[in-house]
């Protein structure tokens, strides 16, 4: 996957780039330069598919070029292991459901993406030798 800031498209980052910055360079958020597609029935496939297979449908095209399905696998579940079975759970409400998102060990929706954060940098610098 590549990369551009926010503050100026013409710069392309790769996705190690991205891990090494964490903010671009000219102060911007990096974004993807292209968001994968996924077809209506790949979608439908996932129904009934617990959180982690649906996590990993949709970080392998973001993450592919870093890590191999396995280890996107294994950064997925140790990255949730903590979270209460259930991962995410819905709330009917009037018409509409409420997305519950406690589940984490905070109690709080940013561990969902602040826990994958932190296994996603495990595992690439331990592939680089590096704390």
């Amino acid at each position: 996957m590549k990369y551009t800031s926010t503050r100026n498209k013409l710069n392309i980052y790769t996705s190690e780039q991205v891990l090494n910055y964490g903010l671009a360079p000219d102060g911007g958020l990096f974004i993807p330069d292209h968001l994968p597609r996924f077809s209506q029935d790949s979608i439908n496939s996932l129904k009934g598919s617990n959180y982690q297979d649906i996590a990993f449908f949709i970080l392998k095209p973001f993450l592919s070029d870093l890590f191999s399905d396995i280890e996107i696998k294994k950064i997925i579940d140790e990255a949730y292991q903590d979270f209460d079975k259930e991962i995410v759970t819905s709330s009917p409400l009037g018409d509409n459901y409420l997305l519950n998102l406690f589940h984490g060990p905070t109690l709080a929706f940013k561990d969902y993406a602040m826990s994958l954060l932190a296994k996603i940098y495990k595992y690439y610098l331990s592939k680089k030798n590096q704390k």
